[in-house]
């Protein structure tokens, strides 16, 4: 096949910022990944779990770690020569979730749990920026999420300035284009809450006519950039097809793909066949959805600087820094701060006649939701990140009242604030969680610490090439464990973590016994900066599973508002600039 034409990042800004209203935006589910709701192959991952554990017997917990090779091989196997389609087949999807899930109202509630707890990202900020400024008029998506909607009512300060279409009302589709009633979001598989949700094959390929229509039409009219959309959907990608032809997509067809997995072969037929007819047509390799709208955001001319700033208060964007590359004659110093690339922009609150914090914790320990909730009180009320029925629970004593969701703002997050406390303890539960750790809080720090249980886990194996032993006994009695301090920090208006290898003891009854102290000493003398150096890479990597970006979340998803994050592998660096570079830096 012939390779299809790609267009650099910098070449597609330029081309965005010139040609902005006449673009229109289709969201797939990866624009909304990092706003904690599974994006189409992990869901596909999910329903062969869920498929093979109740037919082989096996209990879920066994097969938790989903995104283990090993454990992906064990269960893909169970569906080898069956009449199944083939591993990336672009049909799993639709296939899987049927045999999941054959009645229509159980995929209503699996789509439902997934998406109640979305946290809309810097992302889908940006886009209500764009579109508040009339540079996005037009935004089709297949998801089901409310994070446009979200992050409108959050940009806009008066949410009726966004028209929504979706299967229950696809005439307002046309009404909306053709009177240029701008913005309009069309959801072409219909709202989580819609009667009609489209998800298996059949359903697909009988995509609501009028939908399809108005996108066609649309497609003649206007450019269209994708995002974050595999184009699984036949029904989508057919309609797609039928405007490339000469006199569509007049301001270009742009699809953003990550790389780093091929793109269908529909999808490069597609964008040859439009090039083909004339029109500007291009695979952008971009990263994630965060990213680019941030460079679209500020590379769009005239965007008003109170819509730059209401994106920037909810997450502000983390640019990318080269790492100082060795023997370019600057002493450079490693930090152990690495970037949090996404945080969550808000949580729940509720208003309660419950007391201070210490009677919100005694309530939440005797309801025994310790593992369910994360809370706070503050001057607002009680903040939380968990399972709404759980917190309902936890107050049904304490008159709870007004329940809404309460905005995380950067200004609140340089001191220690509820709402830093909650965000702190939120990421530390969610580096924890599904890993071979423990978690427990140490003044104003959270350890994660190795669990001895699970000391030979594979997992660890980083951290035990460089300590050689991870748990044992202290001379006079007790226990230490290897682990890792964490302390976030708000510094140059971004958020950071900061990760410092330490080591645990268990809790002593008077002073600390001179023998237990020698013992540590000992331990941690010859860690000097090579050893130092290699042990905050082996936890960094421990922590974020060897990935470059983790995205985390403290409970995995929950029925109200659960904290995800996105974190870098990349630590900060600082480097010293000799004076006399320094001067004829600022001379020149």
């Amino acid at each position: 096949m012939t390779p299809v034409h790609k267009l650099d990042v910098a070449s597609f800004l330029r081309r965005h910022g010139a040609r902005a209203p006449g673009l229109m935006w289709f969201l797939g589910a990866g624009a909304s990944a990092a706003a904690g709701v599974p994006t189409a192959e992990q869901m596909i991952w999910d329903f062969k779990r869920a498929i093979f554990c109740s037919e082989e017997r096996v209990p879920l917990t066994a097969c938790q770690h989903i995104d283990d090779s090993r454990v992906r091989q064990r269960i893909q196997r169970h569906f080898a020569g069956g009449d199944h389609p083939a591993p990336g087949d672009p049909s799993e999807y639709a296939h899987y979730f049927e045999l999941a899930f054959p009645d229509e109202v159980d995929r209503r509630r699996y789509i439902d749990a997934r998406v109640k707890g979305a946290t809309p990202s810097f992302g889908h900020t940006a886009l209500a920026a764009l579109m508040a400024a009339d540079r996005a008029r037009a935004v089709w998506s297949t998801n089901f999420d409310s994070c446009i909607e979200t992050s409108a009512a959050a940009v806009f300060a008066n949410a009726g300035r966004l028209t929504v279409v979706s299967l229950d009302n696809p005439d307002l589709a046309d009404q909306a284009l053709n009177e240029e009633r701008w913005p309009v979001h069309v959801k072409l598989h219909g709202d989580f809450h819609s009667q009609r949700l489209k998800n298996t094959s059949d359903e697909l390929r009988s995509q609501d006519a009028r939908l399809r229509g108005a996108l066609a039409e649309a497609s003649r009219r206007y450019g269209l950039i994708v995002v974050g959309y595999s184009g699984r959907d036949d029904s989508v990608v057919e309609t797609l097809e039928a405007a490339a032809i000469p006199g569509g997509y007049p301001s270009g067809l742009f699809w953003v793909h990550r790389g780093d997995a091929p793109l269908l072969p529909r999808v490069q037929a597609l964008i040859e066949k439009a090039a083909a007819a004339g029109i500007d047509a291009a695979v952008v390799e971009a990263e994630t959805f965060d990213e680019l709208l941030g460079d679209v955001l500020r590379q769009t001319p005239d965007i008003p600087e109170e819509l730059l700033n209401a994106a920037e208060k909810v997450a502000p964007r983390l640019g990318s820094a080269p790492i100082p590359a060795a023997g370019n004659g600057w002493p450079v110093i490693r930090t152990n701060a690495v970037p949090v690339v996404e945080y969550p922009s808000t949580c729940r609150l509720v208003e309660s006649t419950i007391g201070g914090i210490k009677d919100l914790r005694s309530a939440v320990k005797a309801a025994g939701a310790d593992s369910e909730l994360l809370v706070t009180r503050t001057k607002a009320g009680v903040l939380a990140f968990g399972a709404d029925e759980v917190l309902r629970r936890v107050l049904i004593d304490h008159q709870p009242t007004r329940t809404d969701l309460h905005p995380i703002e950067a200004t609140k997050l340089g001191w220690e604030s509820g709402e830093h406390g909650l965000l702190a303890e939120a990421l530390a539960r969610g580096l924890a969680r599904e890993r071979p750790l423990l978690v427990r809080r140490r003044r104003s720090q959270w350890v994660l610490l190795v669990d001895p249980k699970q000391q030979n886990n594979d997992e660890l194996a980083a951290v035990r090439a460089i300590t050689k032993s991870l748990v044992g006994k202290l001379p006079t009695g007790g226990h230490w464990a290897e682990a890792v301090a964490l302390r976030m920090d708000w510094r140059l208006d971004r958020l950071w973590l900061l990760v410092e290898p330490t080591i645990w003891l268990t809790r002593s009854s008077g002073p600390r016994p001179a023998k237990d102290m020698d013992f540590v000493r000992e331990r941690r003398a010859k860690r000097y900066n090579q050893q130092s150096d290699e042990l905050l890479a082996a936890w960094v990597s421990t922590l974020l599973t060897g990935k470059s970006l983790r995205r985390i979340s403290a409970f995995g998803g929950v029925d109200g508002v659960d904290a995800a994050f996105v974190i870098s592998e990349v630590t900060a660096f600082s480097r010293h600039v000799p004076a006399a570079s320094a001067a004829r830096s600022r001379a020149a």
